[in-house]
């Protein structure tokens, strides 16, 4: 990596959100896997950590939240499968890594979004969301507000790093900093369902089951087989 990025450990909270705030990018941990994180609003990060990436700007990033409470001031519309989702699974004794597709509520559509050709990241009309549990993740996004997270990988492979050292070298070089959490994550990347619809659409299955969710929904009167 490079001799300019910081490393920082599980005692360094403020100075990490500080470094996050002053416009920096750096590998989180997540209670899934290492990704790259910066303020989830911020058009220039945004387009650096593609550039980290190799990723296409189209191609959308998580973005994570400090607390339940920012579901209503990001998204609009919220229906009551996402409103049902994120109770039981984001706000469980045991949470399970979530992503919801929900609609944006700042979203404006453009004449390039309306043409599909549109290469601004933020220039989409859903954002998937996810509150974390990780504690000392939630720490920092409490003093940030809301991140983007994206696997601390090169786009296209299949790495999920659990660990610093399975992060590319080509990443760690250019970021700004790394936040070592010290042991392994669990390596399993969050289930993405789509919930702008009437009924839920899988969109990557991870740790938590489709199965699991439908059941749950059916159970609840929100979903019929």
């Amino acid at each position: 990596m490079s001799s300019k990025t910081i490393i920082y450990s599980c005692k360094d909270i403020a100075a990490i959100a500080e470094k996050i705030c002053t416009g920096n990018i750096g590998i989180l941990p997540t209670s899934t896997i290492y990704g790259i994180s910066c303020i989830y609003n911020n058009e220039e990060l945004l387009k650096k950590v593609c550039r980290i990436k190799q990723r296409p700007a189209h191609m959308p990033f998580i973005t994570l939240l400090p607390g339940i409470e920012w579901l209503e001031k990001i998204a609009c519309n919220i229906n009551n499968t996402a409103r049902a989702l994120a109770e039981r699974y984001w706000l469980s004794e045991s949470p399970v890594p979530l992503t919801l597709v929900v609609n944006k509520s700042n979203f404006k559509e453009s004449k390039e979004v309306k043409e599909g050709h549109s290469g601004n990241v933020e220039n989409r009309e859903t954002v998937a969301l996810r509150l974390d549990a990780l504690p000392e993740l939630a720490g920092i996004l409490k003093l940030t507000g809301p991140l983007i997270s994206t696997s601390a990988t090169i786009s296209g492979t299949v790495i999920a790093p659990k660990t610093i050292a399975g992060v590319p070298s080509s990443v760690k070089e250019k970021v700004d900093f790394i936040f070592d959490y010290g042991k392994p994550l669990a390596g399993l990347e969050s289930t993405i369902i789509d919930v702008t619809k009437d009924g839920p659409v899988l969109l990557r299955e991870g740790g938590l089951k489709f199965a699991d969710v439908i059941s749950f929904l059916t159970a609840e009167g929100l979903h019929k087989y």
